[in-house]
C-alpha cells in the first residue's frame, strides 16, 4: 500500500521540484535587479534630501526610503525566498512519506 502511495505522489514531487527550481532562479535574478533599483531609489531620495532641488515634502522622501527598503534584498526578495523554502520543505515532507 505504501509503494502505491509513493507511486501516486511521484508526479507531485517532480512538479514541486521543478517549480521550486524555476522559482529560485527567478527569485535570484529578480533580486539582483531589484537590488540595483533599490540602490538607485535610495540615492535619489538621499540626494533629494541633501540637495533640495525640488520642493517635495519630506514625507515623499520617507516614502522613497521605504520603497527602497521594500525592494532591497531584505524586503520582498527575502519574503519570496522564505516562501520558496517552505515549498521545498513541503516537497521534502512528501518525499519522506
Amino acid at each position: 500500500m505504501l509503494i502505491l502511495f509513493k507511486i501516486l505522489l511521484f508526479p507531485v514531487t517532480m512538479a514541486l521540484s521543478i517549480i521550486t527550481a524555476v522559482c529560485r532562479f527567478v527569485c535570484h535574478f529578480s533580486g539582483a535587479l531589484l537590488g540595483i533599483a533599490s540602490g538607485l531609489v535610495f540615492i535619489i531620495a538621499l540626494l533629494g534630501l541633501i540637495l533640495p532641488v525640488t520642493k517635495l515634502p519630506a514625507s515623499m522622501y520617507v516614502m522613497m526610503f521605504t520603497l527602497a527598503f521594500v525592494i532591497s534584498p531584505y524586503g520582498l526578495p527575502k519574503l519570496a525566498d522564505w516562501l520558496i523554502d517552505k515549498l521545498d520543505d513541503l516537497n521534502i515532507t512528501i518525499r519522506s512519506i
